[in-house]
């Protein structure tokens, strides 16, 4: 089946975050699920996103290794889509919605 999703930066932050469990046992459900489904892609630029808000944002803080560890994993699991002039042209259509938008797990 064709990616029919690109996963957002804050779903991959959601999934380690503590503080909030309910959001975090929603994107860990959303990412189980489009993983195993193959419906879903990333975008490197998510990746490269995912690392520094991690660090930035999540307390306690994690260990720069486990975050590397967490990014090596999410590129076995999803496709990883290059940063190039013609992907974003084409993903960046009002048609292309976050997936953490369209699962409210962001207001």
């Amino acid at each position: 089946m064709a990616a029919r999703y690109v996963v957002d930066t804050n779903v991959l932050v959601y999934a380690l975050d503590r503080r909030e469990p309910d959001k975090r046992e929603r994107a860990k459900e959303v990412l189980r699920r489009v993983g195993s489904a193959g419906t879903a892609t990333l975008p490197a630029q998510v990746l490269s996103e995912f690392g520094g808000a991690c660090l930035r944002k999540l307390e306690p803080r994690p260990d720069p290794e486990a975050i590397r560890r967490e990014v090596e994993r999410l590129m076995l699991t999803f496709p990883v889509l290059p940063l190039t002039g013609p992907v974003v042209l084409t993903h960046s259509d009002a048609g292309w919605r976050s997936l953490a938008t369209r699962l409210r797990l962001i207001n």
